[in-house]
């Protein structure tokens, strides 16, 4: 245990006196143990029913969030929905007094297949997103500048994790096919968001602002930012851990849930080791902008050009990445952090025994489950 003051007392920013974290990350263990500070207090390995309860606290908190957040982002479709149906209701209403009896299901299908759905999405999310991110932030007690103070961040650094997340991504495609093939023995399709643009250009683009800027940036405030910053109060390895889950989940669907989890224990690594969020949205707009670039060239270009463009990419991503991700195991720069016996008692038995974040992850569950068909 250290401080600068006196040895005696407990370190408030590494109080389970684990090296392997990151110590500059963690928050302030007097938010849970006010008396910490105190000469003679001391931690025990189980928790007494009071830390319980304060811990407990803050892992509601994050499940309050997750809730608010698929609660509002539903709300908040239906509206906007609702008023592009209305919207062109009305133009076309003024421009031909008969409609035909049809009328609701073909407007239904023009937002669907048109960019009004995509664009509607984008609203959503990024409204929702950065509200989740400063309201938690602000109930938490967490100074938003906390999540941007970079360090250590080279760009030779920046570029090997880079290589890394698109060969999470590859390799995640590998086993993301595997379990499809599982599945489909047993009958069963997991369903995945439909990126083709059959040409249009306006849905096209509005996709690639998405997808490329704007998830990976607010998703990122709201995963890597105060979600991971808040479950990692008591040990930084659980809060990789249950961030992660809730990332994949968060995507409502198998194989893209196998990704986002996969990558989001990458992205809440290096978003600790870093002290910052920045590496982590920079590596998943990579992520997502290669998808993005891959759809685009198979439709718009040749299948045979756009075999041998990214049949060569590929290749050089894999071979290239793993030999990065060996880098990184064998060096240790790519350790995750470990848990002490105390933090251990504290850590996962009492995230799924906090009864409003237990809501949230079955909700989540439940949505991920129905992709299945």
């Amino acid at each position: 245990m250290y401080n600068i003051y006196d040895k005696n007392l407990i370190d408030r920013f590494n109080p389970f006196d684990n090296p392997t974290e990151n110590r500059d990350y963690n928050s302030d263990y007097r938010t849970i143990v006010p008396q910490i500070s105190i000469e003679g207090c001391e931690i025990p390995d189980i928790p007494s029913q009071i830390e319980k309860k304060r811990i407990r606290y803050f892992y509601n908190m994050s499940g309050l969030m997750i809730i608010v957040h698929l609660v509002s982002s539903f709300l908040l479709a239906v509206i906007l929905s609702t008023l592009s149906q209305g919207a062109i209701y009305a133009v076309d209403r003024s421009v031909r007094r008969i409609l035909p009896t049809n009328y609701d299901s073909i407007v239904l299908d023009y937002i669907l297949n048109s960019s009004i759905m995509m664009g509607i999405n984008l609203l959503v999310y990024l409204t929702v997103n950065l509200f989740v991110f400063f309201l938690g932030c602000k109930l938490a007690k967490i100074p938003v500048n906390t999540m941007f103070q970079t360090k250590d961040l080279r760009k030779l650094t920046m570029l090997r994790y880079m290589g890394i997340g698109l060969f999470l991504q590859m390799s995640s495609a590998v086993v993301i096919n595997i379990i499809n093939f599982i599945f489909e023995q047993f009958g069963v399709t997991a369903t995945t968001p439909d990126f083709e643009f059959g040409g249009n250009i306006k849905l096209m683009i509005v996709t690639m602002i998405y997808t490329c800027i704007v998830a990976p940036v607010t998703e990122e405030l709201v995963f890597r930012g105060f979600l991971l910053k808040n479950m990692s109060r008591v040990s930084q390895k659980t809060g990789i851990i249950i961030t992660s889950i809730m990332f994949g989940l968060f995507h409502g669907n198998i194989p893209q849930a196998i990704l986002a989890f996969i990558l989001g224990i990458f992205l809440a690594h290096i978003t600790i080791k870093h002290n910052s969020v920045i590496p982590a949205i920079i590596v998943h707009a990579t992520v997502n902008s290669f998808s993005m670039i891959n759809t685009i060239v198979y439709e718009f270009l040749n299948e045979g050009i756009a075999d041998l463009i990214f049949g060569g990419l590929f290749l050089l991503i894999i071979f290239g990445g793993l030999a990065l991700f060996i880098y990184s195991l064998v060096t240790k720069k790519g350790s995750l952090p470990k848990s002490t016996i105390a933090q251990r008692k504290r850590g996962l038995s009492l995230v799924f025994s906090s009864w409003v974040f237990l809501i949230a992850f079955i909700a989540y569950v439940i949505v991920t489950l129905a992709s299945l068909v």
